[in-house]
C-alpha cells in the first residue's frame, strides 16, 4: 500500500508526542519502579510508529490520532513485558 506524500512520518508534532508519551508514562508510580529509561522508550516508540506507518489510512482519521493510538498500544505492551521480566528477575526491555 502506498502512503500519500502529504502525510508526515516523523514531523515535529509526532516527535513531540512520542517524547511526551514516554515521559508521562515513566512518571506513573507503578512504571517508575520498573527501571525503564526515557531514551530507550523513545527509541522503541519511534520504531513502532515507523513500522506501522504503512497501515495508516488518511480517510480513517488524523495522523495525530493514529499516532496516539499506536503510542498507547505500545506503551501498554512495554508495561506488560517489563512487569513480566521484573517478576522473572531479568532486565526490562531486553526482548521487546
Amino acid at each position: 500500500m502506498l502512503v500519500p506524500r502529504h502525510v508526515p512520518i516523523l514531523d515535529e508534532s509526532t516527535i513531540k508526542a512520542i517524547r511526551l508519551a514516554a515521559r508521562g508514562f515513566l512518571r506513573r508510580p507503578r512504571v517508575s519502579k520498573l527501571g525503564l529509561e526515557v531514551d530507550d522508550l523513545v527509541q522503541e516508540l519511534t520504531l513502532f510508529i515507523l513500522g506501522h506507518f504503512t497501515s495508516y489510512e488518511p480517510g480513517a482519521g488524523a495522523w495525530s490520532t493514529y499516532v496516539k493510538c499506536l503510542l498507547r498500544t505500545k506503551l501498554f505492551s512495554i508495561y506488560r513485558v517489563a512487569v513480566a521480566k521484573k517478576r522473572q528477575g531479568a532486565t526490562p526491555l531486553e526482548s521487546i
